[in-house]
């Protein structure tokens, strides 16, 4: 992983990062310093297109918020300021209103965020990423392990709920009525 500073050499707030021209890598801020991300590779964004399926199909019969994939910004920290590529979130009407547009990187902070690792990834990375989420107001990290066939369900920093390819997924308290199998989430890869 590179990291590049402002060209004053200084470290770049969030609104610095969003305005900066868009790079083929996906990028990270973080403690103010714009870190490239591993490029995913194609079980990576298979998995990341199935969970957003599946939450956007939930969603069209429960209309109680917005899910959406793809490396969302959402600020997790301010002073210095780092700006966390979301996989996949669900966010509720509750902490951000349904007749409310938002345009930019996130400063809500939604209550389910799912992380897709990658090869790359490294695990206290993905832990100090995961402590982020839930210092932010993030009420449940799910990481899922294409490599492995798995789904972590975090509900904080320091425990997790392994589920594996048969296990039934849900977060009835965040998406009532939501469930899938885990395979579901690696259907194609």
């Amino acid at each position: 992983m590179s990291s590049v500073v402002s060209s004053s050499g200084g470290l770049l707030t969030a609104e610095q990062f969003a305005a900066l021209p868009s790079s083929r890598r996906p990028q990270e801020l973080i403690a103010g310093k714009v870190v490239d991300m591993p490029s995913p590779g194609t079980p990576h964004g298979q998995v990341i297109f199935n969970i957003a399926f599946l939450l956007k199909s939930y969603l069209k019969t429960h209309d109680i918020g917005r899910a959406w994939g793809a490396e969302s910004g959402l600020i997790t920290v301010r002073q210095p300021d780092s700006v966390r590529g979301m996989d996949a979130a669900f966010c509720s009407y509750g902490r951000w209103p349904k007749e409310e547009s938002k345009k930019g990187l996130m400063s809500v902070a939604p209550e389910l965020v799912i992380e897709v690792i990658s090869p790359e990834d490294r695990w206290p990375r993905v832990l100090k990423k995961i402590t982020e989420y839930f210092d932010s107001g993030v009420l449940v990290v799910c990481t899922v392990d294409p490599e492995l066939r798995t789904l972590q369900i975090h509900r904080d920093a320091s425990s997790s709920t392994v589920l594996r390819n048969e296990d039934v997924f849900e977060v009835a308290d965040i998406l009532p009525g939501f469930s899938c199998r885990v395979s579901d989430l690696f259907e194609g890869v």
